[in-house]
């Protein structure tokens, strides 16, 4: 399927439409970013050794981030209940992709991110790679400098924290 481009012919006269108020702006990222995050945990998810959901892959992120980290960091990160995040923690450790140690206040657990992990989240992370490489080389040019000037403006309003490379 070939995205909706603003220079198309069927949208060019929608394109002289495009509203910027911050009101309209808040209503197409509602609209965009559920549909971006779908395409990105079927590319993370598709035909490999990785089978990492979005909050695994990004707590592995996170983990390798800030080596030594607490359950609670993660969970803010996460945006999860301290719950939620011990039971995502488990389920990595079972897998072997992180390591969690409880200090000496057994309230306090430290996290880090194992080779298995490493893997893991390397291959989960080419592979969505490659898969978005390939949706955006459908666009046009000067449509992906739109979007390369956009998305850290975004990244940058809504993250207390940069994308890892």
């Amino acid at each position: 399927m070939t995205p909706k481009s603003l220079t198309d012919d069927n949208s060019s006269a929608q394109a002289g439409k495009i509203e910027t108020s911050s009101e309209q702006l808040g209503a197409l990222a509602l609209e965009t970013i559920p549909v971006v995050m779908r395409a990105i945990r079927k590319l993370m998810r598709v035909g490999g050794e990785s089978d990492l959901t979005v909050p695994q892959f990004r707590a592995l992120g996170f983990i390798d981030r800030h080596r030594g980290t607490s359950l609670k960091a993660l969970a803010d990160h996460l945006g999860m209940s301290m719950p939620g995040a011990s039971r995502l923690v488990q389920a990595l450790v079972e897998r072997e992709l992180v390591e969690r140690t409880i200090a000496g206040d057994r309230r306090y657990v430290t996290l880090n991110l194992l080779s298995k992990g490493e893997r893991e989240r390397a291959i989960a992370r080419q592979r969505t790679l490659e898969g978005l490489d390939a949706a955006l080389q459908r666009l046009r040019p000067a449509e992906r400098k739109a979007i390369a000037k956009a998305l850290p403006a975004l990244r940058d309003l809504f993250s207390t924290e940069p994308l890892s490379p």
